[in-house]
């Protein structure tokens, strides 16, 4: 007789994808976001296995769904993350891609006549882009007067006589 011992290692934790959901996405802006999963053996491989991603995406073997999207939408799919015992879990997805804001635009024309030593105020106007906005001006403002940047209200009581053409 011999003694002999047959070592058992315990089973590597099962494979899960932890990434639940994607942010949506905006046509004609890059787009990048790595999918996460916990467990497994060895390397990680990632796979749509249903349904498609939005055009002009594509997931890479490593995890990442990346790309310019040109069709706003949404786009229902799943994917599959495998390690190298062959062991599987699958998540499904969906993403939204949303056209791209019109541009930024100033749409205030004019400012109303300030006078010296007489209160003023008076806000800008913009369209487009992405808001909040932020204001800010350049050069600087008559003397008395402040632009408050989250609103665009320009506002105070100006010091000076001076063109108020900014």
């Amino acid at each position: 007789t011999h003694p002999l011992s047959i070592p058992i290692t315990p089973a590597p934790p099962p494979l899960t994808s932890t990434t639940t959901t994607l942010p949506g996405g905006t046509v004609g802006l890059a787009y990048s976001e790595p999918l996460q999963a916990t467990g497994g053996t060895g390397t990680l491989v990632w796979t749509l296995s249903g349904g498609s991603l939005p055009v002009n995406l594509a997931l890479s073997p490593a995890g990442t769904i990346s790309g310019t999207p040109t069709n706003t939408g949404t786009s229902n799919f799943t994917v599959r993350v495998t390690d190298a015992l062959s062991k599987s879990d699958t998540q499904p997805f969906s993403i939204v891609v949303s056209a791209a804001p019109s541009p930024l635009t100033i749409t205030t024309k004019s400012l109303q006549e300030g006078r010296r030593n007489r209160p003023y105020t008076d806000t800008l106007e913009a369209s487009g882009g992405t808001t909040p906005y932020s204001w800010s001006v350049t050069p600087d403002l008559p003397a008395g007067l402040t632009l408050a940047p989250a609103t665009g209200v320009i506002s105070g009581t100006p010091r000076a006589t001076s063109n108020m053409d900014h």
